[in-house]
């Protein structure tokens, strides 16, 4: 998935407004998150894809219920900054590890109420360039080669067709619909993991 996810973060950038007023807001994630995910993704391959599995099903599981059920703490304009500097840590060793940036940047995003534009704007920043030494540090340590970065860069063509389909229907979707669809999609995507990790 190293060069789907690059490539369709990167063009949903186009999607979420001005990067470079992103970038000035949130670049205290990006900081963190770039270099700890290029030395966790160059380690990861040490790690048994059964525990990533797991670890990620679990992650993404727990997220999804905890803001379907509502529970969201709010994170007031005075600790903007050090649940950036949380938030980009995190994201770092989640990305490193399993190339799923998603769950740490929603839950800070959702806590600071941000709107849908600015939602696509962040994440497809953030992922996209923050994703650059993650697949630097999969490709160094030979993870990503030959065969893998062939069919890597096959699949990133329906991927980027699904992309720009599922932009033009979510302009359509209101907001509060948009939020739970996408938590909802989280939430299966998470049970798909674990039931990989256990009955496969």
């Amino acid at each position: 998935m190293s060069i789907p996810i690059l490539a369709l973060n990167l063009v949903q950038v186009l999607f979420g407004g001005n990067p470079l007023l992103t970038l000035r807001k949130y670049w205290p994630i990006l900081a963190l998150a770039m270099p700890i995910g290029g030395v966790v993704g160059y380690y990861a391959d040490g790690v048994p894809q059964d525990t990533l599995v797991v670890v990620l099903g679990c992650m993404v599981v727990c997220f999804s219920l905890i803001n379907l059920a509502q529970w969201v703490p709010k994170i007031p304009d005075r600790y903007d900054a050090p649940a950036q500097v949380v938030t980009g840590g995190v994201s770092g060793v989640v990305a490193g590890l399993t190339l799923l940036w998603a769950p740490p940047l929603m839950a800070y995003l959702l806590s600071r109420d941000s709107n849908r534009q600015e939602w696509i704007g962040v994440i497809g920043l953030l992922l996209g360039v923050g994703t650059v030494p993650v697949v630097l540090g999969y490709a160094a340590n030979g993870s990503l080669s030959g065969s893998t970065l062939i069919l890597s860069a096959a699949i990133t063509v329906p991927a980027m067709i699904f992309q720009i389909g599922g932009e033009l229907i979510g302009r359509r979707i209101k907001p509060d619909r948009f939020r739970r669809y996408l938590l909802m999609m989280f939430l299966v995507l998470g049970l798909g993991l674990l039931f990989r990790a256990f009955f496969t």
